[in-house]
């Protein structure tokens, strides 16, 4: 498997990083409410090289997913925010039942579990799109940065991640 050629110490060290990126890149850019911006890639080329390499990222790691696909969106493909939340909820929820064919076809599924995983997904997703929907960009920007952030946070602070050793040793 792929998973098995890649150093996990290097994706943890390096995740964080790119979830503080994605909080930057959405903290700095004010322009981010219904506008559409120049597209840099084409449709097929987004289909053919960024979905897979982030789907493979997903599939070998998976944390921040989600802001990835929202930020190649925007960035490469020029969509307004909303836009690109919904494709990024498209795009990871494709993510996941190609997780769940492999899980499933080798047998590896808790099903009890995941059935309450997929429940809870359905209802943060529809609660999420529902609050998005309603407030726009000036909810869903903050929200996203903080969550970038927070989720960095806990990776940094994870056994293992230089900045958790780091601390353990003051």
């Amino acid at each position: 498997m792929s998973i098995s050629m890649l150093d996990r110490y290097v994706l943890e060290s390096v995740v964080p990083i790119m979830l503080i990126a994605v909080a930057a890149y959405f903290a700095f850019t004010p322009t981010l409410s219904g506008q559409e911006r120049k597209q840099r890639l084409s449709s097929v080329a987004f289909t053919l090289a960024v979905v897979p390499a982030i789907g493979f990222y997903d599939g070998i790691f998976g944390p921040g997913t989600g802001s990835f696909f929202m930020v190649a969106c925007t960035l490469l493909l020029g969509q307004p925010l909303m836009q690109a939340i919904c494709r990024s909820k498209l795009l990871n929820a494709c993510c996941n039942l190609g997780a769940l064919t492999v899980f499933a076809c080798s047998g590896a599924i808790v099903w009890p579990l995941a059935l309450i995983m997929a429940v809870s997904a359905i209802i943060g997703a529809q609660l999420g799109a529902r609050c998005a929907l309603h407030f726009g960009p000036r909810l869903v920007k903050p929200l996203l940065i903080a969550v970038c952030c927070l989720m960095a946070t806990k990776l940094m602070l994870s056994t293992g991640h230089p900045v958790a050793q780091w601390l353990h040793r003051l």
